[in-house]
């Protein structure tokens, strides 16, 4: 029996690889190999894969309940929907810190020295890289 499931996970990256190919792209970079519409391709087709395949594998016999048993994945799911908002009024700079240091106390990392210097660190390269790669990121209440 075919899963609804993969067959709709499927027709969502046919879709998702269709919106693709109206991405612009710029003159020189039409005939290249590598290109802004490359990546969304690769997607596509992964997640067409995965969906057929889920379609097409058995089905157990019992019923899943749909409970959520790891109240930590919850935790994280939470955590980043609060960054995805707190990004723009905090800045990349404090609201990356703090969702760093926020998610190694989810995961039961304790000693806040070592926190501390990681999501410090951390936040401190990705800025770096960003800005030696020419990418602006707010810095939001650091202005």
């Amino acid at each position: 029996m075919i899963r609804v499931t993969g067959v709709f996970f499927a027709l969502l990256f046919l879709g998702y690889g269709y919106s693709a190919t109206g991405i612009q792209l710029d003159y020189w970079s039409e005939e290249e190999t590598f290109n802004a519409r490359t990546f969304p391709y690769m997607i596509a087709i992964g997640g067409c894969f995965f969906g057929v395949f889920l379609a097409l594998v058995p089905v157990k016999a019992e019923p899943v309940d749909l409970e959520i048993r790891n109240a930590t994945a919850l935790y994280l799911i939470l955590l980043m929907l609060a960054y995805s908002y707190l990004l723009e009024p905090l800045g990349f700079p404090m609201a990356t810190t703090a969702f760093l240091a926020c998610a190694f106390l989810v995961l039961g990392e304790r000693p806040t020295i070592l926190i501390g210097c990681v999501s410090l660190g951390l936040t401190a390269f990705i800025w770096a890289t960003m800005s030696a790669l020419g990418i602006y990121l707010d810095t939001g209440l650091l202005r």
